[in-house]
């Protein structure tokens, strides 16, 4: 494993770069359901317990460019803020509440 530019790890595999496979963390008290979006590349889909962690089996070299996450609340489902980029290498998110049924899809910052 090295770092790439951002600072990030990549791996080389068989000559080609390979990014961290992309994880998702629920930190809610809720299953979520949710996609990941990639440029060029299929989306991966997700089914996440409360802190457990879901990770893709690979991501190649696929930048990210959406997390859509729909939470199954008591009440409902209800569809997070999604996480948004132009096209990223950052390979953790997690689900978070901002309160009474308000959650958001934010990246995890080490």
């Amino acid at each position: 494993m090295i770092n790439g530019l951002s600072g990030l790890p990549v791996t080389l595999k068989g000559g080609a770069l390979s990014l961290s496979p992309s994880r998702f963390i629920d930190s809610t008290p809720y299953t979520v359901h949710g996609t990941v979006k990639y440029a060029a590349c299929d989306s991966d889909e997700f089914n996440a317990k409360p802190g457990i962690m879901w990770e893709a089996k690979s991501r190649g070299a696929c930048l990210l460019t959406r997390v859509d996450a729909t939470v199954q609340t008591s009440t409902g489902n209800v569809k997070a803020k999604s996480y948004t980029s132009s096209g990223t290498s950052y390979s953790w998110f997690a689900v978070i509440s901002r309160g009474g049924n308000v959650f958001e899809v934010t990246r995890v910052v080490n």
